[in-house]
């Protein structure tokens, strides 16, 4: 594996290079000597993204900016404000602002698909007490981490990383992936109930065998739905449009106008 990743990092010729990291490795006790080994391994400068909370007007930082970053909305008229919001493993970032401008709002919350769903959902498929407390519990937080004024003026929505991906797939029945056919694509709420109810009443093998679910997210499929529901309700939106730009692309941009700095 070493030697397969070298080769590809030697076959790109990058004139700068960053290893990012995010939720888990900001959590784990040894985030940074695993890096620090990495660095040793591959020679590559690295940098945990922090996960920022309230107000940080023009600031850019944190995972919800560099989505932000990568993730043009694709609407004739982007919505002022408009809300990006990054499902992850460990945390989801939400971030308020203008289009195509650092968010003027940015809060990163351990609500993310894999950590919650080792939480709440423990039977499969869930038991409808498990959906309703997972469901709760994101409202909850996302209720306490924004302001009720702040979600009120929201007007619309990019949605960004392989939940929100997924589910445009899964909706369109794809049996092979055409990121030109998610792009831009706008799930409504009433697409993405379709979806929890639909997830919800099946095994994660039987999902896995649904149109559009890649292998390895079947099992947490259910809980990024659940998710991306409880986002829309929060800030009173009946759609969200999706960009297959994300973190990795809003990186590569921060890290090329000289916005991330490598260790």
């Amino acid at each position: 594996m070493h030697l397969r990743l070298r080769a590809a990092h030697r076959g790109y010729g990058p004139t700068r290079r960053l290893l990012i990291a995010t939720s888990v490795l900001r959590d784990a006790r040894d985030g940074r000597q695993f890096l620090v080994a990495l660095k040793y391994d591959f020679g590559l400068p690295w940098r945990i993204l922090t996960g920022p909370g309230g107000r940080h007007a023009g600031v850019p930082r944190g995972t919800s900016w560099l989505a932000a970053g990568g993730a043009p909305a694709e609407a004739p008229s982007p919505p002022d404000p408009l809300l990006l919001v990054d499902i992850g493993g460990g945390s989801t970032e939400f971030a308020v602002g203008s289009a195509g401008e650092p968010p003027s709002f940015v809060r990163s919350l351990d609500v993310g698909v894999v950590r919650l769903t080792e939480r709440f959902l423990h039977h499969d498929p869930p038991e409808a007490a498990e959906v309703a407390a997972f469901t709760g519990h994101v409202a909850a937080a996302i209720a306490d981490a924004v302001p009720e004024e702040l979600r009120a003026a929201v007007r619309g929505a990019v949605g960004v990383a392989g939940t929100y991906t997924t589910l445009v797939a899964n909706k369109l029945g794809m049996t092979e992936y055409d990121g030109r056919l998610v792009q831009g694509h706008v799930l409504s709420l009433a697409d993405i109930d379709a979806a929890v109810a639909r997830f919800a009443a099946l095994t994660s093998a039987e999902r896995g065998r649904l149109p559009g679910i890649q292998p390895g997210r079947e099992d947490v499929i259910l809980a990024g739905a659940l998710i991306a529901r409880e986002a829309c309700r929060a800030f009173g939106l009946d759609a969200v449009r999706v960009s297959e730009a994300d973190l990795l692309e809003g990186a590569a941009l921060a890290l090329a106008e000289g916005f991330l700095r490598p260790r």
